[in-house]
């Protein structure tokens, strides 16, 4: 990188951070109609984004009502029940919650971290591959020296990489820190960032293919270290290499985490620090429309008619739906509009839930709580074949969650669910349009596909099925509303991560998203940062 390059990226690195994270005044507070109703801040959807918002908004004292359109709240950050068995529906880890994490203390801020059990998991995980198995350790020190001894033709190459995601992931905590200064405090040490954090500016436009290649040359080496990097839902050639060095710092440095009720028992800590404070949390009700008047956002339109008056709106909806169904086109610049209309959503998935009766104890596999099975060592192959669903030569996970949390099975029972990338417009979405008996046909042969594989990770697996559910990209739409079943949001593709992330600040007055699809992104960690800084956002507009 020139000096020339380096000065601009610093630059407007520095810029847009401060235009991401600065508000723009208060408004002028109106009366609602007669005889409708008015909140300080209305939140559409109960997800993590939404509901990080709403604690952090009604701590601070500000009223604020959260629509769900589902009987509970979390979003993905839910469970559900089949007879004996509690099914988590996306929770595989959450990162940094060990002391000194950023998620730890995101959930002392919250208010939440002494309402639920953490779990911590250890091994991280288990990667299994072609002639390779290993089980990764949650300390940092430890998994290096156990590549170095295993791998020692690259001793040099992983020594010299783990010290430059080290560094990356610092300067990302660096960065974080920094976003929650005053704006003044923001333009006074901003100028230091292309000096203070020189890791994090000489890679931002880095992909991890060529980041790896720096450092290791042995595919079979990068494929284990890469392990953890299908979290991000794109090959290592679109992945974007600083998002994979917070991720790697953030589990493998400050832990990965189960939580006993699972990822439900999150949500609905969340729900009851807004009631606490005087918010709301109001289910089984959709919203269908955001209202505007005068070109600001002024309140919502639900599914029954009922109009609700706020000064302040956060969508937790998707960035899609919430700008052209909620919004609508007409309230919007065509040139933004055109924007919204060309990114690519992130990955979706297939899932098959099981409730075994089976103690996975008993077949070797006690305290393994999540299992990457990985056919080959060519990581970009392995996602662009799920592209076709070709399920025996593409990457799957098997999560074992009454192995961390047994509360989720009876005894000597277990739940297991099988997941892996899935297109939403695979056989013209799934052969939905040929009804649902097609529809599920389907869903059913790749589920069993998928059993038959994981029969080779958990030994009798398939003989030992008491409950058994299959989602697909087509269930996400239907129970979260996002935009073709994603998972992580806008796809993490170099220009749609980071700062070139869908704004939280929305191009209308009084209107703000939190969540997956926009700053920092997809994952349950990064949709509670979202929905707190969102509303730190808002907060400084009502100050």
């Amino acid at each position: 990188m020139t000096v020339n390059q380096w000065l601009k990226s610093g630059f407007l690195l520095w810029l847009g951070i401060i235009l991401v994270f600065s508000g723009c005044g208060k408004p002028a507070s109106e009366p609602p109609p007669p005889g409708k109703e008015k909140w300080p801040v209305v939140i559409i959807g109960a997800g993590a984004g939404g509901l990080s918002a709403g604690a952090t908004l009604t701590q601070a004292g500000v009223k604020t009502l959260v629509l769900e359109q589902q009987e509970k709240p979390g979003g993905y950050m839910t469970g559900f029940n089949r007879g004996d068995y509690r099914f988590e529906v996306s929770l595989h880890m959450m990162d940094g919650l060990d002391e000194g994490g950023m998620t730890r203390e995101l959930f002392q801020k919250l208010d939440i971290l002494d309402r639920v059990k953490l779990i911590k998991v250890d091994p991280l995980y288990r990667a299994i591959f072609p002639d390779l198995t290993i089980d990764v350790p949650a300390d940092i020190n430890t998994y290096q020296k156990m590549l170095v001894e295993k791998f020692p033709h690259e001793a040099k190459g992983i020594t010299e990489l783990f010290q430059a995601l080290s560094e990356i992931g610092q300067d990302i905590v660096d960065l974080s820190k920094f976003q929650e200064k005053p704006l003044f405090g923001q333009i006074l040490s901003a100028p230091l960032i292309p000096f203070r954090n020189w890791g994090f500016i000489r890679n931002y436009y880095t992909n991890l293919d060529k980041f790896m290649a720096r450092y290791i040359k042995d595919q079979q080496v990068k494929a284990v270290i890469l392990e953890l990097a299908s979290f991000m839902g794109v090959p290592p050639s679109k992945t974007p290499a600083v998002l994979v060095a917070a991720l790697f710092n953030s589990y493998y440095r400050k832990g990965g985490y189960q939580f006993e009720g699972g990822s439900q028992a999150v949500s609905n800590a969340l729900a009851q620090v807004i009631k606490e404070k005087g918010g709301e949390v109001r289910l089984n009700t959709r919203v269908e429309k955001i209202l505007i008047k005068n070109g600001r956002a002024v309140g919502v339109k639900t599914k029954a008619g009922d109009e609700i008056y706020a000064d302040y709106v956060i969508s937790n909806a998707d960035g899609y739906n919430t700008y052209l169904t909620l919004v609508g086109e007409e309230n919007l610049k065509p040139k933004f509009v055109k924007y919204v209309k060309s990114l690519e959503p992130g990955v979706a998935t297939v899932v098959v839930f099981l409730g075994l009766n089976l103690d996975l104890k008993k077949a070797g596999l006690g305290g393994i709580g999540e299992i990457f099975y990985n056919p080959s060592y060519a990581v970009e192959d392995l996602w662009k074949n799920f592209e076709n669903m070709d399920i025996e030569n593409t990457l799957f996970t098997v999560s074992l969650y009454s192995n961390v949390d047994p509360t989720s099975a009876p005894p000597g029972k277990s739940v297991v669910s099988i997941s892996t990338g899935a297109p939403y417009g695979w056989e013209n979405k799934w052969k939905i349009n040929q009804g649902y008996a097609s529809y599920k046909a389907l869903k059913e042969e790749i589920g069993q596909r998928m059993i038959k594989i994981a029969d080779k990770v958990v030994p009798g697996l398939s003989g030992a099925i008491e409950e058994i559910e299959i989602s697909t990209p087509l269930t996400n739409e239907r129970y979260t509303s996002n935009y073709m079943g994603s998972i992580v949001g806008w796809a993490y593709t170099q220009d749609q991560s980071l700062l070139n992330r869908m704004k939280q600040k929305s191009p209308i007055p009084g209107l703000y998203l939190a969540g997956a699809w926009t700053f920092p992104g997809g994952g349950q960690s990064a949709c509670l940062l979202s929905g707190y800084l969102t509303a730190k956002m808002v907060l400084g507009e009502i100050k």
